[in-house]
């Protein structure tokens, strides 16, 4: 008998898969890691795995990244707002308009304004020259003062021993009244209750009273005085070291101011 047949030859197989997949004993940990076994079952490719050749018909995708920025805003719900499901806001909606009452309160309760108009001729009143009715208007006394000469020189003696006498130190504001529509808004009533508005206790005490000016402006009429702030004042402020300047643009305005100090100097000079 031959002997072929009683020793077969070896299956090449488990030569083949011996050769293939050499033990990894005493191998890098690259390849340990490499080399690990899947859990994936016998015979079942991979996900994405082309079976046959072909490729598969389904691609797995995974869902997007939601951004925490491209929430809507607070508020961009329904009508209310909000941000939840039903987009109600948990405030309650502001009304779309209310009335809000306020009035503008004076810090003193006098003032008083300094003008040229009407007061007369200074040259008469202050030097005890002849009356010129021509000096009645005072666009015409202005103009002699901002020509000089020596009759405004001695004018301007009086003015600054007066102002010195007057022992104004410091700063004061004053404010132009540009037209009479100011001073009526000066003089217009305040109507703002004397009590408190949350106090609704004293219901007795609401009495039919006419109501009061806001703020009491007098006039002065001095006309050293007057000359003394319309020549000093600079803009909206009124300088006690402040030099007299006969100007157009400073004698033609009309001042007002409510500091105590010109209140009581107006109310002793003389004030209508």
């Amino acid at each position: 008998m031959n002997d072929q047949n009683q020793h077969p030859p070896a299956d090449d197989t488990n030569n083949n898969q011996s050769a293939q997949n050499p033990p990894s004993a005493g191998g890098s940990l690259l390849n340990r890691v490499a080399n690990r076994p899947t859990n994936t079952p016998n015979g079942t490719p991979p996900s994405g795995t082309p079976q046959n050749g072909t490729a598969p018909t389904t691609a797995t995708t995974n869902p997007p990244a939601t951004n925490p920025l491209s929430r809507p805003p607070f508020g961009a719900g329904k009508s209310g707002g909000g941000t939840g499901s039903s987009g109600t806001s948990p405030f309650r909606p502001l009304p779309t308009r209310e009335q809000i009452e306020f009035a503008l309160l004076p810090l003193h309760g006098l003032a008083v304004r300094f003008e040229l108009k009407g007061l007369g001729d200074p040259f008469y009143r202050l030097l005890g020259h002849d009356v010129n009715v021509e000096n009645s208007d005072s666009r015409l006394v202005v103009r002699k003062l901002e020509q000089g000469g020596d009759v405004v020189k001695k004018i301007q003696e009086l003015l600054d021993l007066a102002w010195e006498k007057y022992s104004f130190r410091g700063a004061s504001l004053v404010y132009q009244l540009e037209n009479e529509a100011l001073m009526k808004q000066l003089n217009a009533p305040s109507y703002m209750p004397k009590k408190d508005f949350f106090d609704d206790d004293d219901e007795q005490d609401t009495k039919a009273e006419l109501p009061k000016p806001a703020i009491k402006v007098l006039r002065s009429i001095d006309m050293v005085l007057v000359l003394n702030v319309l020549s000093r004042a600079r803009t909206q402020v009124l300088l006690g070291t402040s030099p007299i300047m006969f100007n157009q643009h400073y004698l033609n305005r009309a001042l007002v101011s409510d500091d105590p100090r010109l209140v009581t100097l107006a109310m002793a000079t003389g004030v209508i």
